[in-house]
C-alpha cells in the first residue's frame, strides 16, 4: 500500500504534516507530489492500486478543482483534505473530492495521524496484509 502526499505549499506546517504521515507510514511507502502535473501522472500511473489513501495540503478552489478534474479516474482513494482556512466557500468545494477527513493548517494534526492509522488498518486487513 502507497500513501500520496500532496502539498504545493512551502508551509511549515507541511512539513510537521509529513512528519505526523511518517509516523503512521514507512517513509519508502510514501510518495509525495508537489505540483498538480505530479499528482496527475502518480494517480495514472499503472500501479494506481497501491495508491488507497492520499493526503492533500490544499490552497485553494482553484488547486481543489483541478485535483478534481484528475481524480476522477480513482475513486477508489480515501482522502484526507488539509485545508488553508475555515472559509465555508473552501470547505464546502472540497465536498466534491468526497473526504473521509478534512482537517486545517493551523491544527497539530494528530487527529490526522489518528484518521490516518485507522485507514491503514482498514486497509491491511481487507488487502490481506498481516505485518
Amino acid at each position: 500500500m502507497l500513501v500520496i502526499y500532496y502539498n504545493s505549499m512551502n508551509h511549515k506546517s507541511g512539513k510537521r504534516l509529513q512528519e505526523v504521515i511518517e509516523t503512521h507510514m514507512p517513509k519508502k511507502k510514501i510518495e509525495t507530489c508537489q505540483t498538480i502535473e505530479e499528482l496527475s501522472e502518480r494517480f495514472h500511473r499503472f500501479e494506481l492500486g497501491n495508491i488507497k489513501i492520499a493526503v492533500l495540503l490544499i490552497d485553494s478552489i482553484a488547486e481543489i478543482n483541478q485535483i478534481y478534474s484528475i481524480k476522477r479516474l480513482s475513486n477508489d482513494i480515501r482522502i484526507i483534505m488539509i485545508l488553508p482556512n475555515r472559509s465555508s466557500e473552501l470547505t464546502s468545494s472540497c465536498f466534491k473530492l468526497y473526504p473521509r477527513f478534512i482537517s486545517y493548517i493551523d491544527d497539530d494534526f494528530k487527529d490526522v495521524g489518528l484518521v490516518l492509522s485507522k485507514m491503514i488498518k482498514i486497509s491491511d486487513k481487507s488487502s490481506g496484509f498481516n505485518g
